[in-house]
């Protein structure tokens, strides 16, 4: 007779099956808040567009700090429909942040515009004689 050897693991439980990407995906909230971006290189400048549909401009924050652009934008949407009996109420609140690092930036120059959802970012980029270059430290 052989022995065969029991291996001790942990038990998980029946949710943890669940703690997949593809069921985390599945269940994921359809009406998460969030900020997708596109950055478009220019010749002259940077052009950052947010997506924030639903948005109102009042809402709608933009700063430059200490060479970090913040985006925030803050969300109270209502809905409500009736159809054939049924009513459907739903409500969205939140605040959604986006930061990003400035480098070579004419901070002074940057310009924003706000159409149809798209929060559209101009960042003009620094001239090579704005930038501030090698400089030598002469000694005392």
């Amino acid at each position: 007779m052989y022995m065969i050897p029991m291996h001790n693991r942990p038990r998980q439980s029946m949710m943890s099956a669940f703690d997949t990407p593809f069921f985390r995906e599945f269940f994921a909230e359809p009406d998460k808040l969030s900020m997708r971006v596109d950055v478009i290189r220019q010749e002259d400048a940077y052009q950052l567009k947010a997506d924030l549909p639903g948005v109102s401009r009042e809402n709608l924050h933009l700063q430059v700090d200490g060479g970090v652009l913040t985006i925030a934008a803050e969300v109270n949407a209502a809905k409500q429909e009736e159809q054939n009996g049924y009513v459907l109420s739903e409500r969205r609140s939140g605040r959604v942040e986006r930061s990003f690092r400035l480098e070579d930036i004419d901070e002074a120059a940057i310009t924003a515009d706000y159409v149809d959802g798209v929060l559209t970012v101009t960042l003009p980029r620094l001239k090579a004689e704005d930038k501030p270059g090698l400089r030598v430290i002469d000694i005392q």
